[in-house]
């Protein structure tokens, strides 16, 4: 292995830009900020479109390519990265705001995708060298002059057949989920909302609090990310819920502490307080005081028709009208007005047909994140040579 310079292994190091742009709704040119970095992708359903003349002012700068890597540089979300692969969308309308930097390997000493795994690899010591009391930062002087220890190009070649694989893995199932969600929201609209129409059926208003269980989370002190992690048990809170599926930061509590309130991968966690109406399953450990845990009285409603429920523009719209607050809303008040129409033989029938596209959906979720946290334990094994290739 030899040492360089970041700046050395590529061909160019540069953050986006440094200062706003104003927002041109439908314009297809994006200025992407660290929130719309996914696991697997840049994701563009909330990112933020400027006119054509700002985009190409600003893409002087980075001017992204197939084979760069983005990498947040700013505060918690340093080491954040996205691989530009060959498959990768909007790459010619796309720059950036300087939260993200932009890494052009230079291929006479580096794979592209090698040089995305180096960083993930080299995150811990990139945020140790970051400045900042306040909030950290990255700058790109100590990014350029980062030194790093690469393999030879038929190592690094070995070490992209081990990890590649797993990647594709993942994003393979990812995009899987997103048509299992089509999929069931679209069932729940033809199947349920639709068969409301049908004045043949009878349909009954109830309350959810009559059938469901609201279980509130807890409040008790938390340690982040403990060293000794198999005494504890993850807590999580409001804002964990959307987690990044490679998400290691968050907040544990000690194994002798949760008794109550545990959250398994199947459950279905809704949120009530600071952004109300968040959905999540896949979830695994205890839950704040901001969460509940719905589920259902007397076995009356599956598990898949709460998460569609939920996830439904009616309930959506419910809990929205029922937050309250000024600085934090809260809309606890807002369980005793929800409302559905029900038909127990209709409910019944759709989950027949569909919980185990449910099931597959959470098994999904768990074996995404089985398999990123097996990869996060391999990649430094291989670049420390404690694996052989």
């Amino acid at each position: 292995m030899k040492n360089y310079k970041l700046s050395e292994i590529t061909l160019n190091l540069i953050d986006g830009k440094h200062g706003g742009c104003s927002s041109v709704k439908g314009s297809g040119y994006y200025f992407i900020s660290v929130k719309d970095l996914k696991f697997n992708n840049i994701d563009y359903s909330s990112a933020k479109e400027i006119s054509i003349d700002d985009f190409v002012e600003c893409n002087k700068r980075t001017k992204l390519e197939i084979g760069d890597t983005v990498y947040a540089n700013s505060g918690d979300t340093i080491g954040k990265s996205v691989y530009i692969s060959e498959n990768a969308k909007n790459v010619d309308k796309t720059t950036f705001q300087k939260s993200v930097a932009i890494l052009k390997p230079n291929k006479d000493f580096v794979y592209p995708k090698y040089l995305y795994y180096l960083l993930k690899y080299e995150t811990p010591r990139l945020r140790k060298v970051s400045s900042g009391s306040a909030q950290k930062n990255l700058l790109l002087d100590t990014m350029r002059n980062f030194e790093v220890s690469i393999h030879e190009k038929e190592q690094q070649k070995r070490i992209l057949e081990l990890l590649d694989p797993i990647d594709k893995l993942i994003s393979c199932k990812i995009e899987l989920n997103k048509e299992i969600n089509k999929i069931l929201s679209k069932a729940y609209s033809y199947y349920i909302l639709g068969e409301q129409q049908n004045k043949s059926n009878i349909w009954e208003k109830i309350s959810l609090k009559d059938i469901l269980e609201f279980e509130k989370g807890i409040e008790v002190p938390t340690i982040m990310n403990p060293k000794n992690i198999d005494d504890y048990i993850r807590l999580y809170k409001v804002g964990d819920m959307d987690e990044e599926l490679d998400n290691k930061k968050g907040e544990y509590i000690k194994k002798d502490k949760s008794s109550c309130n545990k959250v398994i991968p199947t459950d279905v966690l809704v949120s009530f307080d600071g952004t109300p109406g968040k959905v999540s399953i896949g979830l695994e450990g205890c839950y704040s005081s901001g969460i509940r845990k719905i589920y259902s009285k007397n076995n009356k409603i599956s598990k898949s028709l709460i998460y569609l429920i939920f996830k439904s523009t009616q309930i959506q719209f419910i809990i929205n009208q029922y937050s309250t607050g000024s600085n934090i809303l809260h809309a606890g008040e807002a369980i005793s007005h929800l409302e559905i129409l029900y038909n127990e033989d209709i409910y019944n029938k759709f989950a027949k047909k569909f919980d185990d596209l449910f099931d597959l959906l959470v098994n999904n979720i768990v074996e995404i994140r089985k398999a990123i946290e097996f990869r996060d334990k391999l990649i430094p094994l291989l670049f420390a040579n404690k694996v052989k290739l």
